[in-house]
């Protein structure tokens, strides 16, 4: 929607005279530009952080039963709930940059 909106603003819609000059059209170029940038960092961070997550889970579920009441036990488990958080709050910043290229 974003993309669109400062396409719109720059070039104006059909029949319009052209809305902005040059100048003004290549900074919003370098705004989409950078959100596409924002986009694909935000991929990576949420492909690092998906792997992490999944590691920490892995080190709770081969975890012998005796541990289960232990610090570490508690300190992988809020590490990992955690994690899952971060992604939920990472989808959702990815998913607004998307809508805004859109």
């Amino acid at each position: 929607m974003l993309s669109y909106l400062l396409h719109i603003q720059a070039f104006g819609q059909k029949g319009d005279a052209n809305k902005m000059n040059n100048k003004k059209r290549k900074r919003l170029s370098k705004a989409l530009e950078c959100l596409e940038q924002v986009e694909s960092l935000l991929e990576q961070a949420e492909q690092i952080i998906s792997d992490v997550s999944d590691e920490e889970q892995d080190s709770l579920d081969n975890m012998p039963e005796s541990f289960a009441d232990t610090d570490r036990f508690q300190n992988i488990e809020d590490a990992a709930g955690h994690l899952d958080d971060a992604l939920e709050s990472l989808y959702d910043v990815i998913n607004s940059v998307q809508e805004a290229m859109a």
